[in-house]
């Protein structure tokens, strides 16, 4: 019973971004429509989300997203050096409640872009 399990979450699909570490990019989720115990948890209560990039145990980068989910620009030149890295989230609602960090991480690597090929062949 436990290789069945395994192997179906080894099928599953495994999502990652690739971005150019110049360039940034536009970070983004989709907000939770309920709360653990199943009760619905209106896009109005919601007060934050934390959108968190991560090595390992520690965080590189935070961003804010007040009152839920939107497209936020993730500056990587300036905050999160080339390499690879987990992405998260948690949720805050209007009362102060966190919802536990999201699983599975989204993969994030963000490289230099190629070198220019060499000119002036003769």
């Amino acid at each position: 019973m436990n290789k069945f399990i395994i192997l179906m979450l080894l099928s599953m699909p495994v999502f990652a971004i690739d971005v150019q570490w110049s360039k940034g990019y536009l970070g983004n989720c989709d907000n939770p429509t309920e709360r653990v115990d199943g009760t619905p948890l209106l896009a109005s209560e919601i007060d934050h989300v934390v959108y968190q990039i991560k090595s390992g145990d520690q965080v590189v980068y935070e961003a804010l997203m007040a009152g839920g989910c939107k497209e936020t620009f993730i500056d990587t030149k300036l905050y999160v050096p080339p390499g690879d890295y987990l992405l998260y989230g948690y949720t805050v609602d209007t009362e102060g409640r966190e919802s536990v960090l999201s699983e599975p991480g989204v993969v994030l690597t963000v490289q230099k872009a190629r070198p220019k090929a060499p000119s002036g062949f003769r």
